[in-house]
């Protein structure tokens, strides 16, 4: 299973595709403009990884695996105050901070602790990737998958 989704930087949803049993191209994520940003969730058996693809030159896709570091990023992405100058979200697992940018706009920068891999962007990609996990959370399939990974690791 794939689903893909797709949001342009002002929040505009580009598509929402769900693929069943059949592997999504490497070309499939990379015919996205320079200011979308998109996430696919493969699953592979009780496996289920949803996986960022930022926009840029670089378009960066960083996977978030594993049931506690998926639960941990979604209550970043909701909890994160982005209103405030430098406000923080600590998690086992995640990290956020708001930054004040030379051109005095807010950025959001956020880092995994385990590797320190970490990316900084503007509000309206935060809030785009926001969006983006609530809307797959609404896709039947990342509901089913998700319903399974939360019976295994004892959740439900």
């Amino acid at each position: 299973m794939r689903l893909i989704a797709s949001l342009c930087a002002d929040g505009r949803q580009k598509g929402m595709t769900t693929i069943l049993n059949s592997p999504c191209s490497e070309d499939c994520l990379h015919r996205k403009r320079p200011d979308t940003v998109s996430i696919s969730c493969g699953r592979k058996g009780n496996e289920f990884s949803p996986i960022l693809q930022f926009p840029g030159p670089l378009a960066p896709r960083y996977p978030v695996g594993g049931y506690a570091r998926i639960a941990e990023f979604r209550r970043m992405l909701e909890g994160h105050d982005m209103t405030r100058p430098f406000a923080q979200w600590k998690g086992s697992y995640f990290s956020a901070i708001n930054m004040i940018m030379e051109n005095e706009e807010l950025n959001v920068s956020f880092c995994a602790r385990e590797n320190g891999i970490s990316f900084s962007f503007p509000i309206e990609h935060w809030k785009a990737i926001r969006t983006l996990f609530q809307r797959a959370w609404q896709s039947p399939d990342v509901v089913s998958a998700w319903g399974t990974l939360a019976l295994e690791y004892g959740e439900m």
